[in-house]
């Protein structure tokens, strides 16, 4: 089964991770308790298809870096380029 679309909430945890912030601070940004940071966390490896033993801050680095190469995919798989 496929994973729903992230959430707004789930893509500035995204933008946030991606400025190396620790959970602790990723949930004083937010507002939010540090375990739902974590479920997001959690939400967000599921829609990118990722084990629990992957570094979700390293990938979307990664990802980061390769989508400013031409035609590469947004975060969630999109190629089209468009908003």
């Amino acid at each position: 089964m496929r994973s729903p679309p992230a959430t707004p909430t789930e893509l500035k945890v995204c933008t946030l991770l991606k400025s190396n912030l620790s959970t602790k601070k990723l949930a004083e940004v937010l507002n939010s308790s540090i375990h739902t940071v974590e479920t997001h966390r959690r939400r967000i490896r599921k829609t990118l298809g990722l084990s629990g033993q992957a570094n979700l801050t390293t990938f979307l680095a990664l990802l980061a870096s390769s989508a400013t190469e031409p035609g590469a995919a947004d975060t969630f798989g999109d190629s089209t380029g468009s908003t």
